[in-house]
This record gives C-alpha cells, sequence and structure tokens, in this order.
C-alpha cells in the first residue's frame, strides 16, 4: 500500500470515527481544513494553495455527508421509519429545494433520494425521519362511489370548462370516471399525467388500500424534459374526499404541471395549481390541523379553504368546480 492510499485510509477512519460521535459534515469539513477561501486570502495565503484547500475541504465534506447519510439510514431502518423528509438549509441550490418541495419519502424505496448521490458534492442537506406519513388523516363520509351521481350530467358538466378544448375536457372526464371506477371502496388511489392534448404521458398505480401513488423523480425529470413545465395536467383520486393536500402542491411545482385536478370518491372536483414560491408541504398540512383543531372539527373543507387563502402569498390556488 502507498504513502498516498495509507494517508487516504486514515483521513476515511477519522471521518468515520467523527460521524459515528454525532459530527455533522461541515463541522468534519472544517475539523480538517479550518477557514475558507475569504480568510485565506486575507493571510495572503497564495492562491493555488486556496483553490486546493477548498476543494479538498469540499471533498472531505462529501464524504462525510455521505457517511452520515449512511448511517441515518441505518437508524431509519433499526427504528422502523418508514418516511423521511429531505431538509435544505438556507440558500439551498433549486435542486435540493425540489427534493424538499416533492417529499414525504418512502425509507428503502429505490425512488427515495439520497446524500450526497441524489443532490451533488458538497451537498448541506440531510434527512429527517416524520411520523405521519401523509396529511390525510382527515376524511369526508366513505370512500364508497354513488355511481348514479357519476352519471348523472351534473357530474359530467364539472369538466366541461377545465380547459379550452372539449376534446381535452372529455378526455378528463373518461380517466375521472375510470379512476373511480377501479377505486371505488377502497383507499387506493390512481394518477394519471396528460399532455396539453390530452394524451395520457403516465400513469401511476397506488396498493390498494393505502393512501399513496407516486411518481419517480426520474420519470419526472424525463416528462419535463420531454413536454416542459407549465403544459402537463396531472389527476388523481382522492378516497378520503378531501380536497387538495400540501403534498398535492408540492408535487405539482415538481412536477411542472399547468394544473393539478383532484377527484373525490363522493363526486367533488378541484382544479388546483402551485405558485412561483416554494414552500414545504406540511406548512400546509399543519395549518389545515391547526384549523381543525381551532373550532372546525365538523367542516374538514373549510379548514382547506381557509388554509389556501391563508397560504395564498406562496401563489396556490385551488377552485372546486
Amino acid at each position: 500500500m502507498t504513502d498516498h492510499d495509507q494517508a487516504v485510509n486514515r483521513i476515511s477512519n477519522v471521518i468515520n470515527g467523527m460521524v459515528s460521535q454525532g459530527m455533522r459534515a461541515e463541522d468534519i469539513a472544517n475539523h480538517f481544513y479550518p477557514g475558507n477561501a475569504e480568510s485565506m486570502r486575507a493571510d495572503n495565503i497564495p492562491k493555488i494553495l486556496r483553490d486546493a484547500t477548498v476543494k479538498a475541504k469540499r471533498t472531505a465534506r462529501t464524504e462525510a455527508a455521505a457517511r452520515e447519510d449512511a448511517i441515518v439510514e441505518q437508524t431509519f431502518k433499526v427504528n422502523n421509519v418508514k418516511y423521511f423528509n429531505w431538509i435544505i438549509e438556507p440558500g439551498a441550490c433549486q435542486k435540493c429545494t425540489l427534493l424538499a418541495m416533492s417529499g414525504p419519502y418512502k425509507v428503502g424505496d429505490e425512488d427515495s433520494p439520497r446524500v450526497p448521490e441524489s443532490s451533488h458534492p458538497n451537498c448541506r442537506c440531510r434527512r429527517m425521519s416524520i411520523s405521519v406519513e401523509r396529511g390525510d388523516k382527515n376524511r369526508i363520509g366513505d370512500n364508497k362511489v354513488d355511481f348514479d351521481f357519476i352519471d348523472s350530467d351534473e357530474f359530467k358538466s364539472k369538466f366541461d370548462n377545465l380547459t379550452d378544448d372539449p376534446k381535452v375536457n372529455q378526455q378528463l372526464r373518461k380517466y375521472a370516471i375510470a379512476m373511480l371506477t377501479h377505486r371505488t371502496g377502497t383507499d387506493g388511489e390512481d394518477s394519471y399525467i396528460f399532455d396539453s392534448a390530452g394524451n395520457v404521458v403516465n400513469k401511476s398505480f397506488g396498493n390498494s388500500n393505502k393512501l399513496e401513488v407516486s411518481v419517480s423523480s426520474e420519470r419526472v425529470k424525463e416528462l419535463i424534459s420531454e413536454y416542459g413545465r407549465g403544459t402537463m395536467i396531472g389527476m388523481h383520486n382522492h378516497p378520503t374526499n378531501v380536497p387538495p393536500t400540501g403534498s398535492d402542491y408540492t408535487a405539482s411545482g415538481f412536477r411542472g404541471y399547468s394544473f393539478g385536478i383532484v377527484v373525490t370518491h363522493d363526486g367533488n372536483i378541484y382544479k388546483y395549481s402551485h405558485g412561483n414560491r416554494p414552500f414545504h408541504q406540511h406548512l400546509f398540512d399543519k395549518n389545515v390541523e391547526d384549523i381543525i383543531k381551532n373550532g372546525y372539527t365538523d367542516d374538514v373543507e373549510r379548514a382547506y379553504n381557509e388554509t389556501v387563502k391563508k397560504l395564498e402569498g406562496y401563489g396556490i390556488k385551488c377552485e372546486k368546480l
């Protein structure tokens, strides 16, 4: 083994020890390489040494972050954690901000992001466990579909003005009925993504009795690359019969929807859209819970409407058709 290899192994062992002691990646990088480019410049350290030190510090931080994340993953599994959020630092890049917006993620899922392999070198983000799987604890009525109403002109007319194209509206109505037919009496969710002409470009189906349906981050990247942001329409069902939740707004932003549609099992249709200002889904869901606790226990839908008004500064919109 060369001297270089021995030095690398020693540094690697030191990093592992520091991570095991609970030190964060940033602290470890500062331990090996204190100071920054600005302080070294002030000390008249030559540029070639400054650049080498900054690069080495970045590498140390990246390696430490990977080790730290591996321990986090082990901790999740030991404690039977099912879901986690992607936590960003102030001034986080767009990629990491989008990762934070599109959570929560399932532990152990191959599509769930990891630090730093899913983000970038020198990433300061971390993963944090959450105890609530989704913001869908609330429920209005049951999950059985009234097909007499679904077959009525009243229900069908809800789709007439979703877009300016009657053919697109007809296509959306067709798949909304298909979702309700497939999922009646269950808590399963289906998801369809349409292009601007109403063609199905992606479809996903969740488990029959689990309130979730997902689209992988890689698939989202492919869709945005092919169709562009702001052109696609997303639609899924809510067996709980509640309006769009925090995760729906953040997913809309992450996937670049023109707008989203929630079809509830009691026959309501909600058209919603994200704004230009990102926010974490739990900000929305916590506001809903707080409003319900403060007097809206018998009017869950109103709690969601009040939350949309409260967070209108983020640009989110929701319309019940």
